[in-house]
């Protein structure tokens, strides 16, 4: 998934260029969008079957029948992109209620 944030929010590391990645037309394409915001974006298409998730130490995405749909525009989907600041909230709140937790 690193990659794939990676070339989508424009990055110039070694391995992209070294592969020409960011000749790809989605290069850059969410330049604009947090690395967070992004992984939260994919894990949403994933839980709900637009994408797929193969291997586990090297994942490889993959679109699925229902991912088809979207691309030639006969269905659309919403997503709520959470913002930075909320993304920090809700971590600060899980750490305040895993320290709060008393298991005795």
């Amino acid at each position: 998934m690193k990659m794939v944030c990676d070339i989508l929010r424009g990055s110039k590391n070694a391995r992209i260029l070294q592969f020409g990645l960011d000749k790809h037309y989605t290069y850059a394409a969410l330049k604009d969008v947090s690395e967070k915001q992004l992984r939260q974006m994919i894990n949403n298409l994933l839980e709900f079957s637009y994408l797929e998730s193969s291997g586990t130490q090297y994942p490889v995405l993959k679109l699925t029948q229902h991912s088809f749909a979207l691309l030639n525009g006969t269905q659309s989907v919403k997503l709520k992109r959470i913002k930075e600041a909320e993304i920090k909230e809700i971590s600060k709140e899980i750490k305040k209620q895993v320290r709060d937790f008393d298991i005795n």
